[in-house]
């Protein structure tokens, strides 16, 4: 093959159009508004979201309180996977890299609903 020959069937053009039109490829900060709208229209209500920037990625997390009583539900919006044992089974993941109805992110929309149904 002769140095050009590689141009012709993928210039630096047409590499960045084929990753923006990319299925696979979600910006974070385009789907993190759109999850945390879907958790506040299933809890009824407006909520605060704290933001974790770390060498890993960002993770955003929203917590949920029972009315007057102790259970807490912990939400966690991520850009990167988790590997803390505690986070895995503590929390709820919803993943920011994903569209917002993904099949993995309505998994967790579930159990939020759950909660709400049971503490809120």
């Amino acid at each position: 093959m002769s140095k050009g020959t590689a141009n012709q069937y993928m210039s630096k053009s047409s590499f960045v159009s084929k990753v923006v039109k990319n299925p696979y490829y979600i910006n974070p900060a385009k789907t993190l508004p759109a999850i945390k709208g879907r958790i506040e229209k299933i809890v009824g209500r407006s909520l605060n979201m704290s933001i974790s920037k770390t060498n890993y990625g960002q993770s955003s997390y929203i917590v949920l309180h029972e009315k007057g009583g102790e259970n807490t539900l912990k939400i966690r919006i991520s850009d990167h996977s988790v590997t803390n044992i505690d986070r895995m089974f503590g929390e709820v993941h919803l993943h920011s890299r994903e569209l917002p109805n993904s099949e993995w992110n309505k998994r967790g929309y579930k159990q939020i609903r759950n909660f709400k149904k049971k503490f809120m």
